[in-house]
């Protein structure tokens, strides 16, 4: 028998541990996981040693793509770290879930895994881990709190690299780089990120390399230096195509498909898009990925006005899905732990009350759902009439209180019901969805459009006074009016008439509503195409 650390053990067929974690540090998942998983039939091997084999196996699972398994191995670890009474050990299973929750982008599990995993390395009188911390780190990133995670991840890399954990350290600090291209720090995120890179390179982690280099490729994109990020996104999928990191290809080509929409590229984008989405098996992580809109823009951009809408609504329609398919993956999880007989009787009590407040709380988050469906229209996903009233209320009490101008315009769509009526209903809404696309484009980061009902449009412009709003509308106006509506149909083109109407003292809501409603109808008696700020005579 060969001696393992302190414990005795024999790995099936003669192959020690060492040679397993010797096959998976080489990449070779697929032969590491069978290798795992014919040691684990063994059912002489001990238990330490048998932990581990789980942990390969679901590792090797996780970088295959198949996260079913890799999750059974993780619970299958867990159940024997806690029949030996390991808290180290159940404090490393419960973060190894973490990873795969959070990489499946389910965050409430990952976040009650990682609290499981804190709780148990101080009841061990130890520290929080490097890799609980960077884990941590991941899951604030998918809140958007970008500054806690960078914060995380500097005390990971510190502690990684006071362990001599070269690969480690890099993994964090390829962490950080995105953290800091999320945050709008484009420039800080190169260092970190090319620091990454060149140790995975040192080290020969291809799907490491590969990783990074889709993260570099989004930073130069948003840095602005766009034939490093090509550069980058090229050499990263020539990697996925040689096998490495293949799992994450989708990652990639999203991130290339994204830059290159914003690059005015569409081709290419549509290209990269399409790849991202086929690459989904399921569709709920298709809407969790939020692939859908952009591709539904790179469809338009290259000329398929039909194929975009549907994938525009597929987007709308996936993402009111989410939550329920989110409560099955949870029903999945708990039936799961049962089976292997992670919960003792004293965590399915807890489980219980975790699941009860749970429960309130997702009733709570499906009221904001069903509450923000109610305000945003399903067509062209725009905030609708009633979303804008509100904001509109909101607004006017805001310009007085501070004495601030506010514009509010109704935008027209000239001669809709002939639109209708010639090329057909099908092609009005494509009009309504493309138009509602441009104004989201077109107007400033704080002005908000909503679709006011039928073919009519809203656009509010807080801190904006008439000299500056005729300016925004114009440009506007003549943006729909420039467009090529061909793509949709032949014979096509789209005109729109604007009223506009500025705050006055003593005024409110509805005085700027009967304003920029006559104004709107000066407007179009004027021959539409064109806007009316000024009282009509």
């Amino acid at each position: 028998m060969q001696a393992l650390g302190s414990v005795r053990c024999v790995v099936a067929q003669g192959a020690s541990l060492e040679a397993l974690r010797d096959t998976f540090e080489r990449q070779r998942y697929a032969e590491a996981l069978r290798d795992a998983e014919r040691a684990l039939d063994w059912s002489d091997a001990c238990s330490d040693e048998v932990r581990e084999l789980h942990r390969i196996a679901l590792r090797s699972a996780f970088y295959l793509g198949d996260t079913e398994l890799a999750q059974r191995h993780a619970m299958a670890g867990l159940r024997v770290a806690r029949e030996r009474n390991d808290l180290p050990a159940m404090a490393q299973a419960h973060n190894d879930l973490a990873t795969l929750f959070g990489a499946a982008m389910l965050t409430s599990e990952a976040l009650e895994h990682l609290w499981q995993s804190v709780h148990l390395r101080q009841r061990a009188g130890q520290e929080v881990d490097a890799a609980t911390l960077n884990n941590l780190a991941n899951v604030y990133l998918s809140l958007g709190q970008h500054d806690e995670a960078i914060g995380l991840l500097d005390r990971a890399i510190d502690r990684f690299r006071a362990h001599g954990d070269e690969a480690s350290v890099a993994l964090a600090l390829a962490n950080s780089g995105r953290a800091q291209v999320l945050a709008g720090r484009a420039s800080w995120s190169i260092a970190p990120l090319d620091t990454a890179l060149e140790t995975f390179e040192r080290l020969g982690r291809h799907g490491d390399v590969a990783t990074t280099l889709a993260k570099l490729g989004v930073a130069h994109g948003a840095a602005g230096t766009p034939e490093r990020a090509r550069h980058s996104f090229e050499r990263a999928l020539a990697l996925h195509e040689g096998g490495h990191a293949a799992v994450f290809a989708r990652e990639t080509h999203q991130g290339y498909g994204s830059w290159a929409l914003e690059a005015g590229e569409a081709p290419l984008a549509l290209e990269q898009l399409s790849a991202a989405a086929a690459a989904y098996d399921d569709a709920d992580a298709l809407a969790r990925s939020g692939v859908m809109e952009p591709l539904s823009r790179a469809l338009e951009a290259v000329g398929r006005p039909q194929d975009a809408l549907a994938a525009l609504r597929r987007h709308v329609e996936g993402q009111a899905s989410l939550a329920s398919a989110t409560n099955d993956a949870r029903v999945r999880v708990r039936l799961l732990e049962l089976e292997l007989g992670v919960a003792g009787e004293q965590e399915i009590a807890q489980l219980h009350a975790l699941e009860l407040t749970r429960t309130n709380r997702e009733l709570r988050s499906e009221a904001q759902r069903l509450e923000q469906l109610s305000l945003t229209d399903r067509l062209t996903a725009l905030p609708n009439r009633r979303d804008l009233d509100a904001r509109l209320d909101a607004e006017v009490e805001r310009s007085h209180r501070h004495d601030r101008p506010l514009v509010l315009a109704l935008l027209d769509l000239d001669q809709f019901k002939a639109v209708n009526d010639r090329f057909s209903h099908d092609v009005g809404d494509q009009v309504l969805v493309r138009v509602g696309r441009l104004l989201r484009e077109h107007l400033r980061a704080n002005d908000v459009a909503a679709r006011w009902g039928g073919e009519e449009f809203a656009l509010l412009l807080p801190e904006t006074d008439m000299d500056e709003a005729a300016v925004v509308l114009e440009r506007v106006r003549s943006v729909v009016a420039d467009a090529d509506w061909s793509v949709i149909a032949d014979g096509l083109s789209v005109t729109v008439s604007i009223g506009a109407a500025s705050l006055a003292p003593g005024s409110g809501a509805a005085d700027m509503l009967r304003q920029a409603d006559r104004r709107l109808y000066a407007a179009k008696d004027a021959g539409r195409d064109r806007i009316v700020a000024n009282a009509p005579t």
